[in-house]
């Protein structure tokens, strides 16, 4: 809409039709006084058509500026109905009191500029409630924002808090955590950190009571057992037992070492002093899929020593000689050889009878051999028990 436009629906009536008004009132006036119109016709028919002509003249220039300002206001409804409402409520009071218009003409353009009218303020009706509604939307958009925000905030300084409760606990303070904890169930009653937070410190600062209790409890009893015993203890007033010193246990062990071999009963033979010594000795195998008869051949014939089976042992273990074995090993000893080989079949050996006998684990472990060490040199001096207070005879 131009400016001209708009200065035109915001004046209640258009200069030209004020002055067509005026000019058609002057010629009306003189035609009822019988006075001639000039420029004076010649006929009296002739002045009846002139003033004909100029009021048809004047309905047409109405009529013209009537859908001028419909056009106008059309456009301009969805822009500022409130100003198009009040340029045809105005226009339309002006053609009510138009005198130049016949009653035909009057009715059919203020039935026009009537249903525009209508139109005009149920558009601004409309643009009310969409003006509020966009106020009311902006308004609650600032109003949750503004909740989000203070719960961020809320949430932020409940967070902090709790980590300050975390670090009293951490640094013993558990009666302090617990105030702290129960601030922020105050603060957030109805959260679950809220919630959980007072009764997380609660329950760590009653198990921290519960173990200090528990422990000032076993240093009581113990200081009570300590009571006990040093009260039973019987006092002499006699030569006190004394013991070696940890360098004479350690002079006893050395000289123990040199000669316990002799000092046993035990006497093995040369076979078996031979297994004996084969059995420290450093090994390699390689078998695979090979029968335990064969693995056991090739390490008979390698350390030279002789290896049988206990045919009875191995049937309890439900293993014989072809039993396959897979096993690669390199530089340990024999024995861990025989142990690694014979453990997987539930096999076990012993050095019995001049040779490395292969049996069941059962039957190895009720084979025993007695032997007997003197450890005379171990014996502590046994104090005499007259000199003990307390002794009574018999």
């Amino acid at each position: 809409m131009t400016g001209e436009s708009r200065s035109r629906l915001q004046r209640p009536a258009h200069w030209r039709h004020q002055v067509t008004a005026v000019l058609l009132s002057a010629v009306l006036s003189l035609a009822a006084r019988g006075q001639a119109v000039p420029p004076t016709p010649h006929t009296e028919g002739d002045a009846l058509d002139s003033i004909a002509r100029v009021r048809r003249v004047m309905q047409q220039m109405v009529q013209a500026e009537v859908q001028s300002l419909l056009r106008e206001t059309h456009e301009s409804m969805n822009v500022n109905p409130d100003a198009a409402a009040i340029a045809l409520r105005a226009e339309a009071e002006r053609i009510r009191h138009a005198p130049e218009l016949d009653v035909a003409v009057r009715r059919q353009l203020l039935s026009g500029l009537q249903a525009a009218w209508r139109e005009a303020s149920r558009r601004s009706a409309a643009q009310h409630v969409s003006e509020v509604q966009h106020q009311q939307a902006q308004q609650e958009l600032q109003a949750r924002s503004q909740l989000q925000q203070e719960l961020r905030t809320r949430q932020r300084s409940l967070e902090r808090t709790v980590a300050h409760s975390n670090d009293l606990a951490l640094q013993g303070e558990h009666r302090a955590a617990a105030d702290a904890a129960q601030r922020v169930g105050r603060a957030a009653p109805s959260t679950m950190i809220g919630a959980a937070a007072p009764l997380e410190a609660e329950m760590r600062a009653n198990s921290v009571a519960m173990n200090e209790m528990a422990e000032r409890q076993r240093r009581g009893l113990m200081n009570e057992y300590r009571t006990q015993e040093a009260q039973m203890i019987v006092r002499s007033d006699g030569q006190p037992v004394s013991y070696p010193s940890a360098e004479r246990w350690q002079e006893l062990t050395e000289r123990r070492r040199q000669w316990r071999e002799n000092a046993s009963t035990y006497r093995p033979s040369e076979a078996e002093a031979k297994i004996n010594r084969a059995l420290r000795e450093k090994t390699s195998v390689d078998f695979r899929e090979t029968p335990l008869a064969d693995a056991l051949d090739y390490l008979k014939a390698r350390h030279g020593i002789e290896i049988a089976l206990d045919g009875k042992g191995m049937s309890e273990a439900g293993v014989g000689p072809s039993t396959p074995i897979t096993r690669n090993l390199n530089n340990i000893s024999l024995r861990s050889v025989l142990k690694l080989i014979l453990g997987d079949l539930s096999l076990s050996y012993v050095v019995k009878d001049d040779v490395l006998l292969i049996t069941s684990v059962e039957a190895a472990d009720s084979m025993t051999t007695v032997r007997v060490y003197d450890v005379g040199d171990l014996v502590i001096p046994i104090p005499d028990p007259r000199q003990t207070p307390g002794f009574m005879p018999f």
